[in-house]
């Protein structure tokens, strides 16, 4: 089966912009591009998949489709590590949600992967310096 040479190309006028930019944001998703450094696809791929799995090394590399060994000695060439760029991901996801929800820390922990809420709120602490609610307790008093 071959599509028409320019089909591909075409321009439709009666796409509505919303279903569009959703289409493309799949389609990037689906297939990064391959000139991305590695650490910027292990980053989306984490992006993308927030909430629906653990977010291991072993599964974003099999997405990516290789082996985490092979994954990790690629990120240690370009200076970094799978932990360092989970890190950033999830804080930076954690950090959104306390600022933007009011969703209950023992759900955010399982939306995160992380196995506990006392898990999540030692990785904050770490993170952050503090912990859910006293971040929350800060943003509530800049609020007013």
């Amino acid at each position: 089966m071959h599509a028409e040479k320019g089909g591909l190309q075409a321009r439709f006028k009666t796409v509505d912009p919303v279903v569009r930019q959703l289409a493309l944001d799949y389609i990037a998703r689906q297939f990064p591009l391959r000139s991305l450094q590695l650490a910027d696809r292990v980053r989306n791929t984490l992006q993308g998949t927030l909430g629906a799995n653990r977010g291991t090394k072993a599964e974003v590399a099999a997405l990516l489709g290789m082996h985490p060994r092979t994954l990790q000695r690629h990120l240690d060439e370009q200076g970094t590590s799978f932990e360092n760029i989970r890190s950033a991901v999830y804080s930076g996801a954690l950090l959104r949600l306390l600022h933007e929800t009011d969703l209950p820390v023992k759900q955010l922990a399982g939306m995160l992967g992380f196995s506990e809420q006392s898990a999540l709120t030692r990785a904050c602490v770490r993170w952050f310096g503090d912990s859910p609610s006293g971040i929350r307790l800060k943003r509530a008093g800049h609020a007013l």
